[in-house]
């Protein structure tokens, strides 16, 4: 069951343990109002009363509304307990009740989680598309909000683990009284503290959400005077468009253009598979990618690359662009390994133009963009906020 406003969880469990009791079902309760369930592979969802109780086996459903909130047990160490728009799927149960280690993928909602201390083999890791959350022996609640696109972690007690997916080799410890986010353009920003007004909104906002009263987005709730600055990775050093009309011809097989100010150049590399030069954006012809790797290299830059933002006007008529064009954006570091993966960022129009992004904390030295029917008129160098969603205004 998918629909606006809801969170997917996939409950995968692993067991490590050893005597316990042979467990095939998890416990399910309805805290409030309109919870439904669907079991035994049945299509439709049937109400689940406030109070009541049910086992959930694996493929079985559990719906909660804006108004509804249910809790999940997984023997006596770990209670997740799920609100505000939820949708769960359970796809595996503990063989034993004993050193259970939990899984849930995330896509949309609230999560508050519990683990307890006297376990210290149990774990639970909450994934969102974002990032994820590592906790043994804690409380924390992860929000996944539609409205600022953002994922939050929440300590309550003790500290958590997080680290988000466009840069996994990053870790941060996400303590009591702490706060960490991300977005799709980049990794997880450096935990903050929360002082005592900020903790009381949280607190005041989580209350509301869980007693299924309507409530503003988290970051409104916490931070309604700005994002925090200065925390996270630094700013990025390089700024800058680059259009690719400048270059004015059609031979993409390897090109070096200039950075503005004297920054040095970029050198694009395109490796093997099928391309072509496009006129699909102004008089001269463009990169079109037919299946082949735009890549980006930033050595000979006077600056340091963080941030890169790639447009696509992908014109069926010019590039053959087939109706599902997956695309594949990667970031390098010093030592050439893949350090963070892009991100396909939401457009006013994207049946007329893609944006793909990726950010990340340590220097980048290359970029690679790989996909079909891609007509690239310009790349961004510079914050997302700056990057040319609509690349008429940089052509010529």
């Amino acid at each position: 069951m998918l629909r606006v406003g809801t969170m997917m969880l996939c409950i995968g469990l692993l067991l490590a343990g050893c005597g316990g009791r042979r467990s095939e079902t998890v416990k399910a309760e309805a805290e409030l109002d309109a919870v439904t369930v669907r079991t035994g592979g049945n299509r439709a969802f049937q109400p689940l009363a406030t109070s009541a109780t049910t086992d959930l086996r694996t493929g079985d459903q559990l719906d909660v509304s804006a108004s509804g909130r249910a809790l999940l047990r997984f023997g006596d160490a770990i209670t997740l307990e799920v609100f505000r728009d939820g949708d769960l799927a359970l796809k595996s149960v503990p063989v034993r009740d004993s050193d259970p280690v939990v899984t849930v993928l995330l896509s949309f909602g609230a999560l508050f989680g519990r683990v307890d201390q006297a376990a210290a083999t149990s774990r639970v890791s909450v994934q969102t598309n974002l990032l994820e959350v590592v906790s043994t022996g804690t409380e924390f609640l992860v929000v996944s909000e539609a409205g600022s696109g953002r994922d939050w972690v929440f300590g309550f007690k003790d500290s958590v683990r997080v680290h988000s997916w466009n840069e996994p080799q990053v870790e941060w410890s996400v303590g009591a009284g702490q706060a960490s986010w991300t977005d799709p353009s980049g990794p997880a920003n450096e935990p903050v503290t929360l002082g005592e007004e900020r903790w009381a909104r949280l607190l005041a906002w989580y209350r509301s959400a869980r007693a299924g009263s309507t409530v503003q987005d988290v970051q409104e709730a916490v931070f309604p005077d700005g994002m925090p600055g200065a925390t996270g990775s630094a700013a990025p050093d390089c700024n800058f468009v680059l259009n690719f009309q400048d270059a004015q011809t059609d031979d993409w097989s390897k090109f070096r253009m200039p950075a503005p100010a004297g920054e040095g150049y970029v050198v694009f590399t395109l490796g093997e598979g099928q391309y072509a030069g496009a006129y699909c954006g102004g008089n001269f012809p463009l990169p079109a990618l037919y299946g082949a790797t735009l890549r980006m290299e930033f050595s000979s830059l006077k600056c340091q690359m963080r941030q890169v933002s790639i447009v696509s006007f992908n014109p069926v008529a010019a590039t053959g662009a087939p109706q599902d064009n997956p695309v594949q954006m990667a970031g390098y570091g010093a030592d050439g390994a893949q350090v963070a993966r892009g991100s396909e960022i939401d457009t006013d129009n994207p049946a007329v133009k893609r944006l793909f992004a990726v950010r990340v904390r340590q220097p980048l030295t290359a970029v690679a963009l790989t996909g079909s029917g891609l007509c690239i008129p310009c790349v961004s160098f510079g914050p997302l906020d700056a990057a040319p969603y609509d690349c008429s205004a940089v052509l010529r």
